[in-house]
């Protein structure tokens, strides 16, 4: 018997530390998705509370330069009324990036290639921060949208190496400068999604070089001083032109759950919207960090069945004790009332 209790503790033991190994995991293995982070970023040290909120816009949706900084003026004003320590700097307190895909034709000294190409606005790069292997980023605040981010490689296939910072290529009659040559994502959820093809970055006002690509994506950090605030006023403009996915959070224990009680709809699209490779990144980690705590929930049943039966033990022997305690007092209680009444009569 106290073999078989020993082998029982030693399972739950081992079972715990299972559990702990696959929390960590759980915690840790999202981390790696740049992208679903920016409202940390943005946040900093000030401790202040922000969302990250995404819209994936559904085909035929019109998302230009114009309908961007209305939505900026709306959603400062919402902020300033909000009555938060943002609200003074309410112009400076949020970000936003948004993007449109297409493909092009580029060339450069090794020949012409046929590349995937986004078009990007705002703190784009902020949002996905791609290891720069040479060079910088596009930005907004740009006096020039000539420039031009690639991937390193579409870098190799246009010159043979990655620090051509500087150098020219040219789309169409068009020729601009390379600003900076990026890594792309290489993270196993990444993998699991997409298949790596070259790619260049151009600024969205030279959308046009991509065709008819629609906008695909608007990304936004906002502050959010009561749950809620943030996704209010997204919906309020983007619920209406697609799907609108909340970033932060969605890798917390509570998500976890809320997924694993929904299984049957998990990586269900009732929008008819265009999902980025990113995005679709997000949602396998979702799946995988539900699924590792799963694990983790399973092996802390026994553990917790054994820690259930002592806390029964312990709750019943303590009743005992209580109760013979209680009958050795009231005894002892007795013995001196009797021992009193005995020297009276004596004494009598």
């Amino acid at each position: 018997m106290k073999t078989i209790k020993r082998g029982v503790w030693i399972a739950a033991g081992a079972l715990l530390l299972i559990a702990a190994v696959l929390l960590i995991a759980a915690s840790r293995a999202p981390r790696v998705l740049q992208s679903q982070y920016q409202a940390e970023r943005w946040a900093g040290d000030g401790g202040g509370r922000f969302r990250q909120l995404a819209c994936f816009l559904s085909p035929g949706a019109v998302l230009d330069r114009e309908a961007v900084y209305t939505f900026r003026d709306k959603a400062a004003r919402a902020v300033a009324a909000a009555d938060t320590e943002e609200g003074a700097d309410a112009v400076v307190s949020f970000c936003d990036a948004w993007s449109a895909a297409g493909s092009v034709k580029i060339a450069g000294p090794r020949g012409s290639f046929d590349a995937a190409a986004l078009s990007v606005g705002g703190r784009f790069f902020d949002f996905h921060p791609m290891p720069l292997r040479s060079g910088g980023y596009l930005y907004e605040s740009d006096l020039m949208h000539d420039r031009v981010v690639l991937d390193e490689q579409l870098a190799w296939m246009l010159f043979g190496a990655q620090d051509v910072a500087g150098m020219t290529v040219q789309i169409g009659e068009q020729e601009f400068l390379v600003a900076g040559v990026v890594a792309q994502p290489d993270d196993r959820f990444t993998r699991a999604v997409e298949v790596q093809t070259p790619t260049l970055y151009l600024d969205d006002e030279n959308r046009a070089l991509l065709g008819d690509a629609p906008a695909l994506t608007y990304e936004v950090v906002l502050p959010d001083p009561v749950r809620g605030f943030a996704r209010g006023i997204v919906d309020e403009t983007f619920g209406k032109l697609g799907a609108v996915v909340e970033c932060t959070g969605r890798f917390s224990f509570a998500a976890s759950l809320s997924r694993l009680g929904h299984l049957g709809q998990t990586g269900v699209n009732t929008r008819a919207s265009v999902t980025p490779s990113w995005e679709n990144a997000a949602v396998v980690a979702e799946n995988r960090v539900a699924f590792l705590r799963l694990g983790a929930l399973a092996c802390l049943l026994l553990p917790a069945a054994g820690a259930a039966v002592l806390l029964y033990r312990g709750v019943r022997a303590g009743k005992r004790s209580l109760r013979t305690g209680a009958q050795r007092a009231w005894s002892a209680l007795l013995d001196r009332r009797d021992a009193r009444y005995e020297r009276r009569r004596k004494t009598k």
